[in-house]
């Protein structure tokens, strides 16, 4: 049996968005930039998404698009700490 909360999947809000930007620059050579992120948040065939622990800070995200019965994942970003947990399946 495990203590750990389950993981809360949620759409992303301004709010988070330094958290956004500081997973990108872990996970990529060219990461979004928090005003980039900020405009993706904006757009309307964007759906982007948080996970974490209920409480606490985003532990990974993903940025898709979706248009014609279709979705493209966009971006996926996991902070190394929580890599292998399953927060990428959340």
């Amino acid at each position: 049996m495990t203590d750990t909360p389950p993981l809360l999947v949620r759409p992303a809000r301004e709010e988070d968005l330094d958290r956004l930007a500081a997973l990108e620059a872990e996970a990529f050579p060219d990461p979004w930039t928090r005003e980039l992120l900020a405009e993706e948040l904006l757009q309307p065939q964007a759906i982007v998404l948080t996970a974490g622990r209920p409480g606490g800070p985003a532990e990974g995200y993903v940025s898709l698009r979706h248009g014609g019965g279709e979705a493209e994942i966009l971006r996926l970003a996991v902070d190394s700490a929580a890599r292998r947990r399953g927060v990428a399946r959340a």
